[in-house]
């Protein structure tokens, strides 16, 4: 009985600040910690992150909706992914194409023209492509048959850009000449054999939606592979400047040409039981 009162009077004094199981973090020292209790904490980072990783999972993986919804729309992610890769690779493969083959002055001449050309298309273009968007997508849902939207838009179209597409043909060098300086008259003779091209590309830029709207991404696909192809095709050829520029616009126009007919083609809906809606 002494030697157990001594014994806790001993133990008191030493650890007096220890209570419970809990104290032991903060007050007695890792080599007196219980065998469970260091146990316990061993494990309870594992047991945190074991956790953490189960509900990241959980969170990644999309759910029986997301997955039908996603087989359903597979054409968007399969197709049209590569399709705007390709075509943001090919608007300037010509440029450096000919910067390789001609040198800096004949890509500094293809470049000024470019700028110029493409500002139409990408102020009065995207425009009239925001309209035909909710257009195309309201009819083709409603009927199947977005061709009324289609034909208005490229008249529209057809309309604004006849006219500067003709000024270009006729008189883009002088034109040139007066805007940027006489040295760049070279340019102006880049912009005449360019001008048919552009102005096809007006047209069919806002159009090309319906390939969306049809879920026709996979077409689309292949004509970007055609046109990426024809570009390096050409300008690897031992032309000069304007024999390579004339060639690329010629198999770019007439790639355009059959665009555009796939394209209103591809306006009616052939097949309404497995027609695939576009998102609004």
């Amino acid at each position: 009985m002494a030697w157990s009162r001594k014994s806790r009077s001993r133990s008191a004094t030493r650890w007096p600040r220890v209570r419970c199981c809990c104290c032991w973090k903060l007050t007695a020292p890792p080599r007196l910690l219980p065998l469970p209790h260091l146990r316990q904490l061993a494990w309870r980072p594992r047991t945190s992150l074991c956790a953490l990783a189960r509900r990241l999972r959980r969170s990644a993986l999309p759910t029986p909706a997301q997955r039908r919804y996603l087989h359903a729309h597979r054409a968007f992610w399969r197709y049209a992914l590569p399709s705007n890769v390709l075509n943001a690779a090919i608007g300037p493969l010509p440029l450096l194409l000919i910067g390789a083959r001609h040198g800096a002055l004949a890509a500094g001449l293809f470049a000024l023209t470019q700028r110029v050309l493409a500002a139409p298309v990408s102020l009065l273009a995207a425009s009239v492509q925001e309209v035909f968007k909710r257009e195309s997508v309201r009819q083709y849902q409603n009927s199947g048959n977005c061709r009324p939207a289609w034909r208005h838009a490229a008249r529209v179209l057809l309309l604004l850009g006849l006219l500067p597409s003709l000024l270009l043909l006729l008189a883009a060098p002088p034109l040139f000449a007066f805007a940027f300086g006489a040295p760049w008259r070279a340019a102006g003779e880049l912009a005449q054999i360019l001008a048919p091209l552009y102005f096809l590309n007006f047209i069919a830029s806002p159009l090309s939606y319906v390939f969306f709207v049809a879920g026709r991404q996979k077409i689309e696909l292949a004509w970007q592979l055609a046109l990426f192809a024809m570009t390096l095709a050409v300008f690897a050829a031992p032309l000069t400047l304007h024999q390579s520029v004339a060639a690329y616009a010629s198999g770019y126009s007439l790639l355009y040409l059959v665009y555009l007919h796939m394209s209103y083609r591809y306006a009616l809906d052939r097949d309404p039981a497995g027609r695939l809606h576009a998102a609004r």
